[in-house]
């Protein structure tokens, strides 16, 4: 939903920006076209950090990387790194150490 805010108000910077270069517009207008889409990237970016503090909580309280299903191979017993999924499409390296 957030992702399809910013499309939105991307769309009428663009269209506003355009007229600028036509010289249809000042460039101040263009420039308050550009402060929504700044605020909802903004938004976006808040709400990825606090489904991030989010999940490294669950972690924690589930006992870590081993809680939620990631256990330790030999590789991570021996000090090479092991990928951490972190559930929104993104997989973070981290060294598992004792």
């Amino acid at each position: 939903m957030q992702k399809q805010r910013i499309e939105s108000v991307t769309f009428v910077r663009d269209s506003v920006e355009a007229h600028y270069q036509r010289r249809l517009t000042c460039r101040l207008a263009a420039l308050d076209a550009l402060q929504p889409v700044i605020a909802e990237q903004v938004a976006l970016l808040t709400l990825n950090s606090q489904a991030l503090s989010q999940e490294i909580a669950l972690a924690k309280a589930l006992g870590g990387p081993q809680g939620v299903g990631f256990g330790r191979s030999r590789r991570a017993e021996a000090g090479h790194f092991q990928p951490f999924a972190c559930g929104l499409g993104r997989t973070f390296e981290c060294r598992l150490d004792s």
